[in-house]
């Protein structure tokens, strides 16, 4: 089966549904249904790759796309009914619809139909209490960063580390006690340290570093790849898409995919990332959480996770 998104107007009155025997107000509701769905698609997707449909002899309509386009779609539905999105056609549109799903006379089911497995969305968007746009801007933004460097000092009662870098500037890095004694080993020592930045939009506000990991040299071009990548992107969604797309490629072009997730499911276990991002790793891990070199890094993450859900 192609990858769809698929939103079906199952029962009518506890009765089963036939497209071309409903009610005018059944009628109503379905044709209101997929004027939202077409709103929130084509508010992600380009409209030339779109195709929608709506089956005979029952009212479901489906959206289809290129695979990451549906990927990308998932992924902004999910942050919307989180209230995180930015995207106003996305969170009209959803709440459009969860309008429908709610009526007592209708029953609805929303699915985001894969190759091999489909995601119930229905449920959780009838009971999404937060469906809109994100709250006001941050005045800062976080930043990964991975450049060569020298410890010249480390310790302290809040823990940190001093980082020279080659052109002669320095920064002062935030560690916990654990990754102060991980890292004290490279005193003296060129390195390159994951490292995340909390960059302020203000110039009069100091911007802030906190130590992630330590890359492995042989990993050393895949992560500074990944980083790049990554900060190229402000936005959320398209943050998301840069580490599902990553993870994807270091498994069908390197041998080093089980060690790139693992790097990254250390690395960016840090409660100051968005919950998505670290729902994101999950997802992608969750095919791979009984392998050795994955299992404990996502056990950790998850613990995180579920700090962070509250």
């Amino acid at each position: 089966m192609e990858n769809r998104f698929e939103i079906k107007l199952t029962r009518i009155d506890d009765k089963a549904v036939e497209l071309n025997s409903m009610s005018a107000e059944a009628l109503e509701s379905f044709i209101s249904v997929v004027a939202s769905v077409h709103q929130v698609a084509e508010s992600v997707i380009d409209k030339e790759d779109l195709i929608f449909s709506i089956e005979s002899g029952s009212a479901v309509c489906s959206v289809q796309a290129p695979p990451e386009s549906l990927e990308t779609l998932h992924r902004e539905i999910e942050i919307a009914m989180e209230g995180q999105s930015s995207n106003k056609g996305v969170t009209d549109g959803l709440r459009a619809i969860q309008r429908e799903f709610k009526r007592g006379d209708l029953s609805y089911s929303f699915y985001y139909q894969k190759s091999t497995s489909a995601v119930g969305i229905g449920e959780r968007l009838r009971s999404a209490n937060r469906i809109g746009l994100k709250r006001v801007k941050r005045d800062y933004q976080y930043k990964l960063m991975a450049s060569e460097g020298v410890i010249k000092q480390i310790g302290g009662e809040n823990p940190n580390y001093h980082l020279t870098y080659q052109n002669g500037t320095s920064q002062v890095v935030a560690c916990t006690e654990p990754q102060a004694m991980l890292v004290k080993q490279y005193l003296y020592e060129a390195f390159i340290p994951l490292v995340l930045c909390k960059r302020y939009h203000s110039p009069e506000k100091k911007d802030q570093y906190f130590h992630l990991l330590v890359i492995e040299d042989d990993l050393t071009n895949d992560i500074l790849r990944f980083v790049d990548g990554y900060n190229q992107h402000e936005e959320l969604v398209e943050r998301l898409t840069a580490i599902h797309d990553f993870v994807d490629d270091a498994f069908e072009k390197t041998d080093r995919g089980h060690r790139i997730l693992r790097t990254l499911l250390l690395g960016l276990n840090d409660i100051r990332l968005h919950q998505s991002e670290i729902k994101t790793l999950l997802v992608i891990s969750k095919p791979f959480q009984d392998h050795p070199e994955i299992r404990v890094a996502r056990e950790a993450l998850l613990e995180t996770y579920y700090v962070k859900r509250g």
